[in-house]
């Protein structure tokens, strides 16, 4: 730690086993008691910050304008379990992973978080469940970027979630698919966003509070880009890529918002299968259904095999185009 104008901090730290254990019991009635242990091994953090030296916890605002502070966290491998009873009830929460990291960035300019969990299982019986829960995902992930102060010239922003390998018991699928029709494969859903966005108003700058609080808008968005989206679960397979770039200065031709120029292309393998299979099991009237196939029938290109594509497109015009076709 040096401390100038502003305190230095840097820090390292590592862990080679953490454990806990805590139990408790209600003094008013004995019999409603609670358990929560866990553990987590190899612990591994590293940081650098500079914060005020006088910090004042009346006036966070402050803090936030001169705050710089970095840190990654990681671990190997962790487990947790709950176990409560309470008027007779008893219920019970497990869960374990194999190890995961998190990410924070927080500066006058912009903010940055990321996580990550790898082999993530989580375990539920007792309460309010009629029975007992159990879910899976071999990847739990996100991350969310954004500028925090005022500039002028666009900055970068960014967004995703991963969810990889997802799985759950058969007693929630059976809830739902009692006859086991629908394929019960790991699921994945990932999403990865990144774009750039103006901001009009330094939101941790007090003066600037009461303006910030009466825009309609704090910023302006210039270009956003879908980099990945996929959704693979239960037979179908959803992918899209895209990116479009805004025109703050025409608010009319879409209600109000800017102006998007670009275009998106998704692709969609195993629809009509899905369709097929949930109006068998009576999730879905053959009226919706057609409805849907209709749908994707004006909006996507049939390319065979079960799998559509379409593009969609937003010209200078403001024109919203389909495939070649024009929608709007």
């Amino acid at each position: 730690m040096t401390t100038g104008t502003l305190r230095d901090i840097a820090q390292e730290m590592k862990i080679g086993a953490l454990s806990y254990d805590f139990a408790g019991r209600d003094p008013d009635n004995t019999d409603n008691t609670l358990l929560f242990q866990g553990g987590m091994t190899d612990l591994a953090y590293t940081g650098t910050g500079t914060l005020p030296v006088d910090m004042d916890s009346d006036d966070p605002m402050a803090v936030m304008a001169v705050m710089d502070v970095n840190g990654s966290f990681s671990y190997s491998g962790g487990s947790a379990q709950f176990n409560g009873v309470e008027d007779g009830e008893a219920a019970s929460f497990a869960s374990s992973s194999e190890g995961g990291s998190m990410g924070v960035s927080l500066a006058p300019e912009a903010w940055n978080f990321d996580f990550l969990v790898n082999g993530y299982d989580v375990q539920v019986q007792g309460g309010d469940l009629p029975f007992p829960v159990s879910l899976s995902a071999g990847e739990l992930g996100g991350n969310f970027a954004m500028p925090v102060a005022r500039s002028e010239a666009p900055q970068d922003i960014a967004a995703g979630l991963t969810l990889g390998d997802f799985q759950m018991n058969d007693l929630i699928w059976n809830i739902f698919d009692p006859a086991g029709q629908l394929p019960r494969d790991p699921a994945t859903v990932q999403i990865d966003l990144t774009g750039k966005v103006r901001m009009l108003y330094d939101l941790f700058d007090p003066a600037q509070a009461e303006a910030l609080e009466m825009a309609e808008v704090p910023a302006e968005l210039h270009e956003l880009t879908l980099n990945t989206l996929v959704v693979d679960a239960i037979g179908a397979v959803l992918t899209a890529t895209g990116a479009f770039t805004f025109d703050n200065s025409d608010l009319q031709t879409f209600d109000g918002l800017p102006r998007p120029q670009g275009a998106l292309t998704a692709e969609l393998r195993g629809a009509n299968a899905l369709i097929d299979k949930l109006v068998a099991m009576g999730l879905l009237p053959e009226e919706q259904a057609m409805g849907a196939r209709m749908m994707m029938g004006m909006f996507a290109v049939n390319q065979g095999d079960d799998t559509l594509s379409s593009t969609l497109e937003v010209n200078e015009q403001g024109h919203v185009i389909a495939n070649g076709q024009r929608i709007q």
